[in-house]
């Protein structure tokens, strides 16, 4: 049985939401096929992924279970629910592993290039399985202090982005100037499941966080994706007014390029370091997120203690990081093109709204049997 955990706020969930979409997702060249139009695909998968979220908590709350692999064993008994199990825990894990690629990418590209991914790789997952050893309370309480980091940052970065004045909202123009269109693929296709469809790495555990999920633990998640997607476009914002889309969509990090421009009398430069920390610390939450959703499901269908499994399936997820792909290019095409199609949508989606069907399918025959006794 997968231990109880200690009592969590609200608040404290949802600067864990805000630092896990933020992740990588802050990172990555989002929505590139549309031009300056980027910014407004994450604004309307921003409302997209509200809806996401209370609905992954709903099908947990409806279904009266702690976590979505208890759900799998009461909905599809032993078998079909281990096998289900199975492959949502390797999901976690490869989508984990993942994002340790990429931010592992990032310092090499950016930080220290003389520096081997594979060194780099293995020191951020020693930060990672630290992190998890700590245990749930600890590391729930160390995600808070990164989350006002973060903030900080962020706030710290703008207001540089402001008074540098080397923007142009000219980028931006015309908005929609090609219809809603062109922008439904990237919606679809990319960003509502990265980073919002990955919100389900959440079942794995808020039961157990929040016993029955009251309605102010939902309304505070909700309301932290909500933050998360409207700092998301304003970042996409800041790129496109400081370089344009055309310089944007051949950055490999445009976010980082967007700080490294800023120089404020030539004395306060080199801003992009900040922002690398800010992303790092973002980055550690999202990655320590899906290996505990991925250890939760090993603890439940194994018995086994959480500490146990914390260096195996650590090292194990460090060795899919590196041979994940051959370069970062490969790395992104096959991250934003095949995975949401072919993963994503089918784990983030079809399976939780059959689950949803079949569940209340069983709770209406439940309901007519009990009228039928009566």
């Amino acid at each position: 049985m997968i231990k109880k955990m200690d009592s969590y706020s609200p608040f404290q969930l949802s600067v864990v939401i805000f630092l896990f979409i933020e992740g990588t997702a802050i990172l990555m060249n989002l929505a590139t096929d549309v031009g300056r139009d980027a910014w407004i695909v994450p604004l309307i998968c921003t409302f997209i992924g509200m809806f996401l979220f209370w609905w992954f908590l709903y099908i947990i709350r409806h279904s009266e279970q702690k976590t979505i692999y208890s759900l799998f064993k009461q909905s599809l008994g032993q078998a079909g629910g281990s096998i289900l199990g199975v492959i949502y825990i390797t999901y976690f894990i490869y989508i984990c592993a993942r994002d340790m690629r990429d931010f592992s990418e990032l310092i090499t590209n950016a930080v220290l290039p003389s520096v081997p991914l594979e060194w780099i790789t293995l020191c951020f997952m020693a930060t990672v399985m630290y992190v998890l050893w700590i245990g749930e309370q600890n590391f729930i309480n160390l995600f808070v202090i990164f989350g006002y980091t973060v903030a900080a940052i962020f706030i710290v970065f703008v207001v540089l982005v402001i008074a540098d004045g080397q923007f142009d909202f000219h980028n931006l123009l015309p908005i929609m100037g090609d219809g809603i269109g062109p922008l439904l693929p990237s919606t679809f296709t990319q960003v509502m499941e990265f980073p919002f469809g990955e919100l389900i790495a959440f079942t794995a555990f808020a039961g157990t966080m929040f016993p029955n999920l009251p309605g102010k633990v939902v309304r505070a998640g909700v309301f932290s994706v909500l933050i998360s997607g409207l700092l998301i476009t304003l970042t996409i914002l800041i790129e496109l007014i400081t370089f344009g889309p055309s310089i944007r969509e051949r950055a490999l990090f445009p976010l980082v390029s967007a700080a490294r421009n800023i120089s404020i009398g030539n004395f306060i430069e080199r801003i992009e370091m900040l922002v690398i920390f800010a992303i790092m610390l973002a980055a550690i939450v999202k990655v320590c997120i899906f290996a505990y959703a991925a250890l939760q499901g090993v603890v439940w269908y194994t018995g086994k203690a959480y500490k146990s499994l914390i260096i195996p399936y650590l090292l194990l997820t460090t060795v899919i990081s590196y041979y994940v792909s051959n370069n970062m290019s490969e790395h992104i095409i096959v991250g934003l093109g095949f995975i949401p199609v072919f993963i994503h949508i089918p784990l983030q989606f079809v399976i939780p709204a059959l689950l949803l069907i079949l569940i209340l399918i069983k709770s209406r025959w439940r309901k007519q049997n009990d009228r039928s006794i009566v």
